[in-house]
């Protein structure tokens, strides 16, 4: 027996009960690094995650802001039409083109001569 190497799952005779052989200490050792590798995914996926959420949050707040601006200018043009007419013309209905008006008047404004024009047809 002498000298003769240790192999994988042999004990020497001065190993003690409490001592792993290198077949144990070799898949103890593939065991943390698996772990490892496991933890370091796991935390490689939650920054990606916090990263996306992070974005679409930007993104988000991008839209609100270009949402405002576009509110803000849409008041701003209605406060000048209002100002420089009164009130806008293109909220009252006219009658000459509303289709809810069931009887044209007889306003030649309305085309472009004077009196009825269902009585001239």
């Amino acid at each position: 027996m002498k000298g003769r190497g240790r192999r994988d799952g042999e004990r020497s005779q001065y190993e003690g009960e409490g001592e792993k052989t290198r077949g144990e200490e070799e898949e103890e050792k593939g065991r943390r690094d698996e772990e490892w590798e496991e933890e370091e995914e796991e935390e490689e996926e939650e920054e990606e995650e916090e990263e996306e959420e992070e974005e679409e949050e930007e993104e988000e707040e991008e839209e609100e802001e270009e949402e405002e601006a576009v509110e803000s200018y849409v008041h701003h043009l209605l406060a000048l039409v209002t100002s420089s007419l009164g009130t806008p013309s293109l909220l009252q209905p006219n009658p000459c083109t509303d289709v809810r008006v069931t009887h044209h008047p007889t306003s030649p404004s309305c085309y472009g001569v004077s009196g009825n024009m269902d009585s001239d047809g």
